[in-house]
C-alpha cells in the first residue's frame, strides 16, 4: 500500500490592494499538496511504515482540537483578517532600518512622511488597517505502525510568490512587487525566528531625501529650533540660519546605518555578489554596463537566499542538491501534544523602495493589487 506523506502547507493569492479599501479585493487559499512516499509492508502481513502530516490552524482557533485541517479557504481568511481588524486599508509604511534576520520593532511601523520632519518616530503611526498579519499553529502529526504523535521537525519556507495581480495588469496600474515586504516570525516555545523577505532581496536605504510639497526641488527646512529662520536661538541671536536638506528618516545617530536588508524569494544557489573589476572599468566605452563606474559598484548585487530547492518532495539547500540544512529552518514543530510552532506573517508595501528611481510614487500604483504565495514544508521522511 502507499503511505502518504503531506509535508507542505499553502498560504495563496493573497491579494492586497494599496490605497483602497479591502472589501471584496482579498482573495487567499491555504492548500494542502499530497505526496506518497514509500511502501514498507512487515512480514507479518500488517500493513506497517510512517506517515505525516503538516498541519495548521489560526491562532485564534486554538481551543478547538477540530479546527486543525488541511485546508485554510478564502472565506476564512478574509474572515481572519477582517476579525482581527487587520488590511482594510493598504498604504506604503515603513518599519524603518530592518535587518533580515531582525524583528519588527515594538514601537510599529509609520505610514506618511509628515513634511519638513525629518524624525520618523514623529510621523502618523501605521495601524492594522495598513498592512495584513495573521497568526498560524502548526505541527507535525506522526503516525507510526497505528501510534500517532506530534513531534520535532525543521520548517522550511519552500516556495514564495509575490507578483502583481491579474487585474492591476490589465488596468494598467504600477507593478509594486518590488515593495512588498513579508516578514515571518516564529516561536516554539523557547526560541524566536524573524525573516524579511522580498521579491529581490537588495538592501535599501530607508531615510533620503524627498519632495513631498511637489515643487520638483528636494524639501528643505530651518533649524528645527528657529522655523522663521531668524537665527534667534534661546533668546540669543546669531547669524541667519540658512535652509537644509531635509533627510527624511534619519534618526540623528551617524554611528547606526537607516537601512534595509531582505532574503530573495528565488530558491537557487546563493549568490556572494561581485563588483565591477578595474579592468572591466578600463576598458568600458561610453555606454557600457562599467562605464563611470568604480570596483566599489556591484556588478552583481549580493542576494541573501532563504527559500530552500525541492525537487521531488525532497529539501535541498541549494540547486547543486547539498543536503538542506538546520540553519535554513525557519522554525521547529513542537514534540508536545499542547504546544506548538507558532508563526506570524506580516505583510506590508514597504515605502522606502525606489519604484522607477524614486521613492516618491506615481498616482498609478494607488488600488495596485499584488500576490503573495507562500509555501512551508519539512523534509520528506523518506530523506532523513
Amino acid at each position: 500500500m502507499k503511505i502518504l506523506n503531506k509535508n507542505k502547507i499553502i498560504v495563496s493569492a493573497l491579494a492586497l490592494a494599496i490605497g483602497a479599501s479591502l472589501a471584496g479585493s482579498i482573495s487567499g487559499t491555504v492548500a494542502w499538496y499530497q505526496y506518497s512516499t514509500r511502501a514498507n509492508v512487515a512480514f507479518i502481513g500488517e500493513a506497517g511504515g510512517f506517515s505525516g502530516n503538516l498541519q495548521m490552524r489560526f491562532a485564534s482557533e486554538s481551543a478547538d482540537e477540530n479546527a486543525w485541517r488541511t485546508k485554510i479557504t478564502y472565506d476564512q481568511l478574509n474572515d481572519e483578517l477582517a476579525d482581527t481588524g487587520y488590511a482594510s486599508k493598504i498604504v506604503p509604511m515603513t518599519y524603518g532600518a530592518l535587518d533580515k534576520d531582525g524583528a519588527l520593532p515594538a514601537s510599529g511601523g509609520y505610514i506618511q512622511p509628515l513634511a519638513g520632519q525629518a524624525d520618523m518616530t514623529k510621523w502618523a503611526k501605521a495601524e492594522k488597517a495598513n498592512y495584513a498579519q495573521f497568526n498560524l499553529q502548526v505541527r507535525y502529526q506522526e503516525r507510526t505502525n497505528g501510534t500517532e504523535a506530534n513531534v520535532e521537525r525543521n520548517v522550511y519556507l519552500t516556495k514564495m510568490v509575490i507578483q502583481e495581480d491579474a487585474k492591476s495588469i490589465n488596468e494598467g496600474k504600477g507593478d509594486l512587487t518590488d515593495a512588498i515586504r513579508v516578514h515571518i516570525r516564529t516561536n516554539d516555545g523557547t526560541n524566536d525566528k524573524n525573516r524579511l523577505v522580498s521579491a529581490k532581496g537588495k538592501q535599501i536605504d530607508v531615510k533620503g531625501k524627498l519632495d513631498l510639497d511637489g515643487d520638483h526641488h528636494d524639501d528643505q527646512a530651518y533649524p528645527e529650533n528657529d522655523e522663521f529662520g531668524f537665527g534667534y536661538t534661546d533668546d540669543t541671536y546669531t547669524d541667519r540660519h540658512q535652509l537644509q536638506d531635509i533627510i527624511y528618516g534619519d534618526d540623528g545617530n551617524d554611528e547606526t546605518k537607516e537601512i534595509q536588508t531582505s532574503y530573495n524569494i528565488t530558491n537557487a544557489k546563493e549568490e556572494p555578489g561581485v563588483h565591477y573589476s578595474q579592468e572591466e572599468i578600463d576598458a568600458a566605452q561610453e555606454g557600457d554596463e562599467a562605464y563611470g563606474k568604480t570596483t566599489d559598484d556591484w556588478k552583481s548585487e549580493p542576494v541573501n537566499q532563504l527559500v530552500v530547492y525541492s525537487e521531488n518532495n525532497v529539501l535541498y539547500d541549494n540547486a547543486d542538491k547539498e543536503q538542506v540544512t538546520a540553519n535554513r529552518a525557519i522554525g521547529k514543530t513542537v514534540a508536545s501534544e499542547t504546544n506548538y510552532l507558532n508563526i506570524t506573517v506580516t505583510i506590508w508595501v514597504e515605502g522606502w523602495q525606489k519604484l522607477e528611481g524614486s521613492a516618491i510614487w506615481d498616482a498609478n500604483y494607488i488600488k495596485s493589487l499584488f500576490n503573495v504565495g507562500i509555501q512551508f514544508g519539512v523534509q520528506d521522511a523518506s530523506a532523513l
